[in-house]
């Protein structure tokens, strides 16, 4: 919807953020609260004050999400790749630090928690300078809340189907092996399956740019330069 024409009304992003944080808060609830449900079928219950602590995770993503999704939209990619970019750094530097200061998993978790505080309200700064320069267009049709929910639950449905599998392996390791060397076995699966992906997050960058670019030409039915564009990526 951003990308189409170039903004959003007012109307369409508050309709977007606030179904966004809704659905985070959701998510957080469970989290919070189904805690020991998920620690009992991972067979770990030390599992349930690290899963509350990073339970703001899933509320505090989807906000980061909403700016980097609309800078992306915009395809101001230099603002969105110096977010994510950012994220990255604060991440390593809370989790490590903390980690190395308090020789504690529990606050390691805190720290990524923490890092996402951070870039939330580095995102909204960024956001707002963006927004500004681009409040006076007006689009040509506004879409209504239904039909945003409409377009968002397939791929809701469809980044979720995708993170579980990312997922499901790990889980299956800390729910069937005995719980003596669970962990050391999560370690250094989660260690070598994050090698793997490499490949992945790499063409999951050219998507990040070909999206919105493809979807902006559709719309003025650009379709020779949308041609272009794909077979040169």
């Amino acid at each position: 919807f951003v990308s189409e024409e170039g903004c959003l009304s007012k109307r369409e992003k508050w309709t977007m953020f606030f179904g966004m944080l809704g659905v985070g808060f959701i998510m957080f609830a469970v989290l919070f609260f189904g805690a020991p449900i998920a620690a009992g079928l991972l067979n770990d219950a030390a599992l349930v004050p690290l899963i509350r602590i990073i339970s703001p995770l899933v509320l505090t993503y989807a906000v980061y999400s909403f700016f980097t999704g609309y800078l992306n939209g915009l395809r101001g990619f230099k603002f969105e790749a110096a977010l994510r970019v950012l994220y990255g750094f604060l991440k390593l530097f809370f989790i490590i630090g903390l980690a190395a200061i308090t020789m504690s998993v529990f606050y390691a978790f805190a720290g990524f928690v923490l890092a996402s505080i951070v870039i939330v309200a580095v995102g909204y700064i960024v956001f707002r300078k963006v927004n500004a320069e681009t409040r006076e267009k007006i689009r040509q049709q506004e879409c209504s809340p239904i039909q945003f929910f409409k377009f968002a639950l397939p791929l809701f449905v469809f980044v979720l189907i995708t993170n579980i599998l990312l997922s499901l392996d790990l889980w299956m390791i800390k729910a069937l092996f005995p719980p003596s060397i669970a962990n050391v076995q999560a370690a250094y699966y989660t260690v070598a399956s994050t090698i793997s992906r490499l490949s992945f997050y790499a063409v999951m960058a050219l998507t990040a740019v070909l999206l919105p670019i493809v979807s902006h030409l559709s719309h003025y039915e650009r379709f020779d330069k949308v041609r272009l564009y794909i077979r040169n990526a």
